[in-house]
């Protein structure tokens, strides 16, 4: 997608920070995202961690990361050489010319970008953007549960994205290296990522989710129907947890996960539990 003027404006305000994850581009005006990068010079340890960990096992394949922002996620995996192929696919244009830019700044190996939202559909959607953190865009839909406007969502800007079912976007998938390995955070549109990527996601090795039942309620999805979806794709999953990073993941079969899962997220009345959201590593 084109940068509108106002995005270009803003590349003109950005900053380098160097870390563990590698030497990144973006915009102070990001309080969550890229200022985190700035005061701790890491970031996502415990996905960087997941994926390296199956990549030593298993070299080779092929790594897509589904929201890549501005790269904190993807630009480890690049460097490692554990992987043949990398695709990224990142929705917001602004995070995608940053993205860019970083693959850059970190001399990778060629990436895949993907500038367009992932759906269940082709066409285009409305788009909102969080004013100080940029890895919370998010697709937009005036459903009866969008009322429930806890992140002052009310208030964002609003731009249109192109969207595409996974299917479409990787219909070579066929052609590419094995093993899979998807990450996905999109801020609770998982369950249209699953409904329209049935042929990709049946041949994923490892897959990593952000499960955050605030954003797919939001979107006007059902909880349950999206945890039989996962079911009908994957047997068992593990908690990844931030505070041990780098910690082997404990499978289970995902009956029990889910209702650990549904349990933490119903057993208090805090923000974090309303909005709170958890890492959920898949395999077959």
């Amino acid at each position: 997608m084109p940068l509108s003027p106002s995005d270009q404006n803003r590349l003109h305000n950005t900053a380098i920070a160097d870390g563990r994850n590698g030497r990144i581009e973006g915009l102070p005006a990001d309080k969550v995202v890229f200022s985190t990068y700035q005061d701790k010079a890491i970031w996502g340890e415990d996905v960087t961690a997941l994926f390296s960990q199956f990549g030593n096992q298993h070299p080779g394949g092929t790594y897509i990361d589904i929201g890549a922002n501005i790269g904190l996620t993807l630009i480890p995996q690049a460097k490692s050489g554990l992987f043949r192929h990398l695709i990224a696919i990142e929705a917001d244009p602004l995070n995608a010319e940053l993205l860019t830019r970083n693959i850059a700044h970190n001399d990778c190996p060629p990436v895949t970008i993907i500038n367009q939202a992932i759906s269940d559909k082709t066409g285009t959607i409305s788009f909102e953007r969080a004013p100080d953190n940029f890895g919370d865009h998010r697709l937009h839909k005036d459903t009866p549960s969008a009322s429930n406007d806890l992140m002052a969502e009310a208030t964002r800007d609003l731009i249109t994205v192109p969207t595409a079912p996974l299917d479409e976007l990787l219909g070579d998938i066929d052609s590419l290296p094995r093993p899979l390995c998807i990450k996905s955070d999109i801020q609770g549109a998982e369950p249209l990522l699953f409904r329209g990527g049935k042929h990709v996601l049946a041949q994923a090795s490892l897959m990593l989710i952000e499960y955050w039942p605030y954003g797919m309620t939001r979107l006007g999805e059902d909880i349950a129907a999206f945890q039989q979806e996962l079911a009908s794709h994957f047997s068992q999953g593990a908690f990844i947890w931030p505070h041990e990073p780098t910690a082997p993941p404990q499978w289970q079969p995902l009956p029990p996960l889910f209702a650990e899962a549904d349990r933490i997220f119903e057993s208090g009345d805090t923000m974090l539990h309303k909005v709170g959201c958890l890492n959920i590593a898949l395999r077959p």
